[in-house]
């Protein structure tokens, strides 16, 4: 039994994580542009997960929304 509590909080953990194409996604900007607010200083932030690969933590891909709605003077999303 604990090995599956150990695998469940692995992947709850895994799921928080979307490679650049998928957070692109996410957000709603091509791949270009995530990889352009990534340098940003208030953009979401990679995570380098291994040679080239990043991604990025869905809870700052989400607080960068936030921000941006709250920017345009939209109410943030109710968690």
């Amino acid at each position: 039994m604990e090995g599956n509590a150990v695998s469940a909080a692995f992947n709850a953990q895994v799921s928080r994580i979307k490679r650049a194409p998928d957070a692109a996604v996410y957000i709603g900007v091509s791949l270009s542009t995530l990889r352009r607010l990534s340098k940003a200083p208030h953009g979401p932030k990679p995570i380098k997960l291994g040679g080239a690969s990043v991604g990025f933590d869905v809870r700052d891909l989400d607080e960068w929304i936030d921000r941006k709605k709250a920017a345009c003077g939209q109410p943030e999303a109710s968690s």
